[in-house]
């Protein structure tokens, strides 16, 4: 056979080198991405990646909002009715917003009991998603890992702790909400009389 050195054989050898080359820089660049995936940098990264893919999380924390911001402006407008009803300064006629949507006190009854079973179901899901997945992590990181995360993000145990609470205090909220329902003849209302007064006098 002819040898490397052949004339005849430069095209080949030419081909040979540089397919040697490419196998070189797939295993350079394969080495050291595994190098990298185990330095405490990466490790983080991939916890948070993990939580920007989880499959409800975003939605959830939209529900939360969604249905916190929805839950306070109904409370807060069907109590300063009823303060006003007491007070004889409103008579129970069709209300409708700019776009004619009936906002009759029903309605608002409706949306906001609505509104506290998207919060308490939300609070429930993202108590466990952080609980389960991101405090358990914080849990087993190594003391490298823990410095670079104090670094990168200092105080996130912290917001992690007072986020958890606030999850907590928002199932409570909802309890809260139920108990200023009272049953009535024509149905029932929401009362809280110095919040409604107070409404009343700030509207």
């Amino acid at each position: 056979g002819l040898s490397g050195r052949d004339p005849g054989m430069r095209g080949a050898v030419a081909r040979f080198q540089e397919e040697r080359k490419r196998q070189q820089a797939y295993m350079a660049k394969d080495k050291l991405a595994r190098e990298v995936q185990g330095l405490e940098v990466a490790k983080i990264k991939s916890m948070f990646e993990r939580l920007q893919e989880h499959a409800s999380f975003e939605d959830d924390v939209c529900t939360f909002v969604r249905s916190a911001t929805n839950i306070r402006m109904l409370l807060l407008k069907l109590v300063q009715e009823n303060a006003m009803k007491d007070s004889h300064q409103v008579d129970d006629v069709v209300q409708l917003d700019k776009d004619g949507k009936n906002l009759t006190k029903e309605n608002r009854e409706f949306v906001l009991k609505e509104a506290c079973r998207s919060m308490d179901d939300a609070c429930s899901r993202l108590s466990s998603i952080l609980e389960s997945e991101v405090q358990s992590w914080l849990t087993n990181l190594s003391k490298g890992e823990e410095t670079l995360l104090h670094v990168m993000m200092p105080g996130f145990h912290a917001t992690l702790r007072r986020v958890l609470e606030q999850l907590r205090i928002g199932t409570r909220f909802t309890r809260a909400v139920h108990k200023l329902w009272h049953e009535s003849a024509d149905g029932g209302y929401y009362r809280c009389t110095p919040l409604g007064l107070f409404m009343q006098r700030i509207s």
